[in-house]
């Protein structure tokens, strides 16, 4: 404890010789302003956080906008028991994150958007680039294994990024231009204001072209023909959100539409008459919504209804071994639904019941052709077709019950029926076509919470919390060549269960803030990708998605932040993860090791320093410790350090410009086959942002 301290004294004193000198100290001081307090995604209802069993984390808007990151994200990544997966940094296709080891994905972490699902309905990704940062009000986290109130996809934990809502008063416009590292150029324009009395509505637009970067092994860009230095990237992003008040100040709806399209490409062609512009990924995304709320003091409702489209599609080519690849994939990721819950508040109970209805869908083809001439195309030699749809038809209830004034009680049940509807999978040459309609599981999922108030800002928590992830359409429908083998899939999965078991210690006293949480989960038929045996009916040398049996996750979290005065806060997180698989079919050798990619040991050290509308700068250092590349431990890799620093300064009443430094470390990992490689190393971002 000591020894943190120090820590943290050394982040106070550096982050005051960073502002004291740059900064002038013309406006007062600041009253702090305690504006995490406030979360809806654990109950499904405006709720304190210390009236929360779960462990949660409210990330503000001040912080937002004080951090050194552009991804969503990367700023979670910033916190304990969180790690952002951006291998390629802010060029990453669709950037990814992972809670207490398990990630986005293979859709174990639940992602939402003003709580609206983003993973998509094939593999279970949730695409964070869709979302600008800028947009986003607050984010809240929970970490660890959590279904009762959201269902599948939650076992390694929950992300709510919730927008801003738009103000009701006079028009205002701002623009924000940036260039940076590898060429890359965004601008972005923001337009709110009131329509009317009850009518506020916001609109927000952003262009991004970037000279990127590419993190592939050498052996695999020789392969596919990919020069970083030909690696570009296009993003443009429109939203728009509007809030309708009916007839009060509480009862309202809220429309929101969003649009994302995404094209990437990478390198030069080797046949330009299959493919002249080289491989390219595209991702377009289009999300609407509309919520309704009706809060109250006794009785409260609010109602969801979503849809979510992502289309993805790729063009690739590979030369390795004198034989040429050349494929094209496709495919239309749908999640739509509807979600309804009531609340009341009583004396000693406070009660949340609420019902819906959720389909993830998709649809996609993959072509494939070889030939062992690279001036000359095949006909089609291997297609592979799968669609399908998963309904979910869903029923919860969650009450916390006043035991004492000291002492708070939760309880939540839910009961989810998902069925596998309109699925089938085949392959070119073959006239055989698997149905999977009508495959479906009964799942009921149960929590219980304690809570102990032993002081005016201190609490114990003591949680049980059971979640169910259903298999992804990916894993059940989809045959694919990838990697230089071929992957089968396996109608037979049966659904991902874990029990977690946490205890947590939060202390906020005045000016100093701590946390420890220490948390065991065990999930069982977990599901992996594994070498074929004969066993399985498949291919040897193929792979097959099954499920392994048994994966333990144990580990530790701790958090302290300090204000050192009304604008300066420093802080220091640091977690231990361990995985363990204790049960794999095929390959007992994997019995005892560690789940790939899943660092043991991170943390993070760093100050934000702000004024309204005046300078503000944030400084993060970041450890990330030794990992493994492969299941079986064999592939280290290596811990390293990184550090991104922020800063801005309002010059006039109207007028802002910053500095953005990231990866300022260059930090090296060793994967794969490969020797060292960088990531992509630093990166200098410029902006100004005008005010009309």
């Amino acid at each position: 404890m000591r020894r943190v301290s120090m820590y943290l004294q050394m982040a106070a004193l550096l982050c005051a010789a960073l502002t004291t000198p740059c900064f002038a100290q013309s406006a007062p001081e600041e009253e702090a302003i305690d504006l995490g307090e406030i979360t809806i995604t654990a109950t499904k209802k405006p709720e304190k956080v210390e009236n929360v069993s779960e462990s949660v984390e409210v990330i503000t808007k001040d912080q937002i906008a004080a951090m050194p990151v552009t991804n969503v994200d990367e700023l979670i990544g910033m916190f304990a028991g969180a790690v952002s997966t951006r291998d390629d940094g802010n060029s990453d296709a669709r950037g990814g994150l992972m809670l207490r080891g398990q990630d986005t994905g293979s859709g174990r972490v639940l992602v939402l958007v003003d709580g609206m699902i983003l993973n998509n309905g094939d593999s279970g990704t949730a695409n964070f680039n869709t979302v600008d940062i800028d947009n986003v009000e607050r984010i809240e986290v929970i970490r660890g294994a959590s279904s009762v109130m959201h269902g599948t996809n939650g076992m390694g934990g929950i992300v709510n990024i919730i927008t801003k809502a738009p103000d009701t008063g006079e028009w205002k416009a701002k623009t924000n231009l940036k260039a940076g590292g590898r060429n890359t150029y965004t601008q972005k324009l923001f337009l709110e204001g009131g329509l009317s009395r009850n009518l506020a509505l916001s609109f927000s637009a952003s262009n991004k072209r970037s000279g990127s970067f590419n993190s592939e092994f050498p052996e695999d860009r020789d392969a596919g023909n990919q020069d970083p230095e030909n690696t570009t990237i296009e993003e443009r992003r429109y939203f728009v959100k509007a809030e309708q008040f009916l007839g009060s100040a509480d009862t309202s709806l809220t429309y929101s539409v969003g649009v994302y399209d995404d094209e990437r490409h990478r390198g030069e062609a080797f046949n330009l008459t299959n493919n002249p512009n080289g491989s390219m990924w595209s991702f377009d995304t289009q999300r609407y919504q509309i919520d309704f709320s009706n809060p109250g003091e006794r009785f409260s409702a609010r109602a969801s209804l979503g849809y979510n489209l992502e289309k993805y599609e790729s063009l690739s080519e590979r030369l390795r071994n004198n034989r040429y690849t050349h494929w094209i994939v496709s495919s239309d990721r749908l999640n739509y639904g509807l979600d309804g819950s009531m609340a009341w508040t009583g004396d000693r109970h406070d009660v949340t019941v609420g019902a819906g209805y959720s389909v993830a869908s998709q649809d996609a083809k993959d072509d494939y052709q070889w030939n062992n001439d690279t001036d000359v195309r095949t006909d089609p030699t291997f297609d592979a077709f799968n669609k399908g749809d998963l309904e979910t038809l869903f029923a919860y209830v969650h009450d916390t019950v006043a035991l004492t004034d000291a002492a708070d009680l939760q309880m939540g049940l839910r009961f989810d029926d998902a069925k596998v509807k309109d699925a089938s999978y085949n392959l070119s040459g073959s006239t055989t076509v698997v149905a999977l309609n009508g495959k479906g599981w009964d799942h009921v999922s149960p929590k219980l919470g304690l809570i102990l108030h032993t002081g005016q800002n201190s609490r114990v928590r003591v949680q049980y919390n059971h979640a169910f992830h259903a298999p992804n359409l990916e894993s059940m429908t989809l045959n694919m060549q990838r990697g230089g083998s071929f992957w089968n899939s396996n109608p037979d999965l049966k659904p991902e269960k874990s029990d977690s078991y946490e205890i947590g210690f939060e202390h906020n006293g005045k000016g100093w803030k701590h946390s420890i949480s220490a948390y065991y989960s065990k999930a069982k038929d977990y599901i992996d990708i594994m070498d074929c045996t004969t066993a399985m009916g498949c291919n040897i040398g193929d792979r097959k998605y099954m499920n392994v049996g048994q994966v333990d996750f144990k580990g530790l979290e701790f958090e302290m932040s300090r204000k050192v005065n009304p604008n300066t806060l420093v802080y220091f997180n640091a977690s231990y993860t361990d995985t363990e698989v204790k049960d794999y079919p095929s390959d007992t050798t994997l019995v005892g090791k560690r789940l790939a990619s899943v660092p043991e040991f991170t943390g993070n050290l760093g100050c934000t320093y702000g004024r309204p509308n005046d300078e503000s700068l944030g400084l993060n250092l970041r450890y990330t410790g030794l990992a493994y590349d492969d299941n079986a431990n064999t592939v280290p890799q290596k811990a390293y350090y990184t550090a991104d620093v922020r800063a801005s300064k309002w010059v006039s009443k109207t007028d802002a410009v910053e500095l953005q430094i990231n990866n300022i470390f260059k930090p090296i990992r060793l994967a794969g086959s490969s020797s060292d490689y960088r990531l992509p190393g630093v990166v200098l971002t410029l902006g100004y942002t005008r005010l009309y």
